[in-house]
């Protein structure tokens, strides 16, 4: 009797899970999400902008701003406002992401916490919408007096755009002894100088014709980099749960685990 209870001890000790495998498995499936996050939210955005543009009445996409496809005045808004919103929620989780690697063997930097305040701010501006989507309509002499919605949806966009460059930066300096990620630095960086001096050539006269192209091959750039660099973490060996798991808190954020 003694000796059947004893075999039935074991083979029910047998059965259970290893400790921490369960855990481990969740954790790799948890970063492997906020990677591919990082993917998605782009080509969301990108999808985004494209279909709405070719659903509009009388639009041009070398002159109209992305943001007028998200205007109350828009054919089917919604399309841009999602794009906005996927795109912000993904830089939040990339971010996030960012900080668990990088923290796993020195100081994470503040380029994690930037992409983050990018997709935050990005967020925003597309829920806060733009007035209309023309600056300007045929036969206006007065300049527009937009309201405050708007006034806010400008200062986000810029915010946006200003964490979104200076996280390159960052993250191009703290790549410098990450292995794996070190040969990212200099296309980084040349992308930042790019994307930034178009940035700054769109908005120092938002309604110049053609506006609309240089701010698409801006935000595409960027964009591509974002993906390109969430993919070379994908594929990169060193990538491991293991190895980094201290709370996101420390960079100001709440985790999602």
């Amino acid at each position: 009797m003694a000796g059947a209870r004893s075999r039935r001890r074991t083979v029910q000790s047998e059965r259970l899970p290893v400790p921490g495998r369960g855990e481990h498995s969740t954790r790799r499936a948890r970063s492997r999400w906020r990677l591919w996050a990082g993917i998605a939210g782009p080509v969301a955005f990108t999808a985004a902008w494209v279909v709405s543009g070719f659903r509009q009445r009388d639009y041009s996409i070398r002159d109209g701003h992305i943001s007028g496809l998200a205007a109350p005045d828009a054919r089917e808004p919604a399309v841009m406002i999602g794009g906005f919103v996927a795109l912000g929620g993904s830089m939040v989780l990339f971010g996030q992401e960012l900080h668990r690697r990088l923290g796993s063997r020195a100081r994470p930097g503040v380029g994690p916490a930037l992409v983050a305040s990018a997709g935050v701010c990005t967020t925003l501006a597309g829920i806060l919408r733009r007035d209309r989507m023309a600056n300007w309509l045929p036969g206006e002499t007065e300049p527009y007096r937009q309201s405050a919605i708007n006034d806010a949806h400008d200062r986000f966009s810029v915010a946006a755009q200003a964490c979104g460059l200076a996280a390159t930066f960052a993250l191009s300096r703290r790549f410098r002894n990450e292995p794996g990620l070190e040969a990212m630095r200099r296309p980084m960086i040349g992308l930042a100088l790019v994307t930034g001096g178009l940035a700054v050539y769109f908005a120092s006269e938002t309604a110049r014709p053609g506006n609309g192209i240089a701010q698409r091959v801006g935000v595409t750039l960027s964009l591509g980099g974002m993906v390109a660099l969430a993919a070379r973490m994908l594929r990169s060996p060193s990538c491991s749960v293991d190895r980094g798991n201290r709370p996101i808190g420390a960079m100001g954020l709440q985790s999602i685990d």
